[in-house]
């Protein structure tokens, strides 16, 4: 499977039917068309996705430093890409890496997804009834993906 076959082209789209349109397609693509849905991970553990993380994960963000400081509005490239998702996280494109990476204050292994060769990651968090729940997607500077991983251990990786 080829990733660049499932880029959306969103600037074809009306500026003002973007975020609209957008939020349709990740409802019902990874949510099933409702609040939430569960999908396999590549390891068979699952992953849940929800309908209010759509902003989370899909609106650029604004930093201060190295403080996240608010949400500026949909991130086109973010949105492109939400069809490789699926994909990546299930274990179906070559070149994937997951890492383990601790949370910070509690030390819960989040994983995140790495394609090097997109520049492209993928987050989840744990979830305190098991599994993961989506967090976010994007396209992250190489210098970025590496502070990400030096931060971790690789737990799986797709030759």
């Amino acid at each position: 499977m080829d990733l660049d076959d499932l880029v959306i082209d969103f600037l074809a789209i009306d500026k003002d039917e973007r975020e609209a349109h957008s939020y349709e397609i990740y409802i019902q693509n990874c949510c099933g068309g409702g609040n939430s849905k569960s999908f396999e991970l590549h390891d068979g553990e699952s992953v849940t996705f929800f309908a209010n993380q759509f902003n989370h994960a899909f609106f650029a963000t604004k930093q201060n430093g190295p403080v996240l400081t608010s949400k500026m509005g949909l991130d086109i490239p973010r949105i492109e890409r939400i069809n490789w998702i699926l994909p990546i996280i299930k274990g179906e494109i070559s070149g994937t890496e997951c890492w383990h990476i601790p949370r910070e204050y509690t030390g819960e292994l989040k994983r995140l997804y790495v394609v090097r060769s997109k520049l492209y990651v993928i987050w989840l968090e744990p979830r305190k009834r098991g599994g993961f729940k989506f967090s976010s997607a994007y396209k992250a500077r190489n210098e970025q993906i590496s502070v990400y991983q030096n931060q971790g251990t690789l737990f799986w990786k797709h030759a």
